[in-house]
């Protein structure tokens, strides 16, 4: 449980913040069907709702991807030459299938950790974490895969940015 205040971890008994006093009312039973309901602090709402989003975008790009990927095997024949073979006949190149296979695998982990996330369970955080940190050198990353346009390094330097602002909140509060 979170205090609204200042958002610090506190104990689901308790009544008032450790840290700033602020009363905390975040608990609330359901006197009809005895449940306790935990109300979750704006950032981790904010944060499932961007990383859903972003984790949805994956797996659209990824699936899009993977079909370009596969019908366009001869116009990339000429750019790289290291090759999946199926059989002697050339599929897809290495790089674009480890990337498509990247991209939909991280849509999956955040599709997870938005779940994680918004149960309040200690893996979903600590799973966002890990993508988070992982989502800034692929940023950087993408930038060379894409090409270098004031566009794209504006989006990459949000994105960055956003990805940092997320860490700092998980790692100051604790989800």
């Amino acid at each position: 449980m979170f205090c609204p205040k200042c958002g610090k971890g506190v104990e689901v008994d308790v009544l008032f913040c450790p840290d700033c006093g602020e009363k905390i009312s975040s608990i609330s039973e359901d006197a009809s069907k005895g449940v306790t309901i935990r109300k979750k602090p704006l950032g981790i709402t904010l944060i499932v709702i961007y990383t859903a989003f972003n984790g949805a975008l994956s797996l659209l790009v990824g699936t899009l991807m993977f079909y370009i990927v596969l019908s366009a095997r001869m116009l990339v024949r000429n750019v790289v030459p290291s090759y999946i073979s199926l059989g002697g006949k050339t599929i897809v190149p290495f790089w674009s299938s480890l990337c498509v296979i990247l991209i939909i695998l991280g849509g999956v982990a955040s599709l997870a950790s938005c779940y994680g996330l918004w149960s309040l369970q200690k893996w979903g955080r600590k799973l966002a974490i890990v993508l988070y940190v992982a989502f800034i050198p692929w940023s950087i990353l993408g930038l060379f895969i894409v090409g270098i346009t004031a566009a794209s390094v504006i989006l990459v330097i949000a994105s960055i940015i956003t990805d940092i602002v997320i860490l700092r909140y998980l790692f100051k509060s604790q989800v």
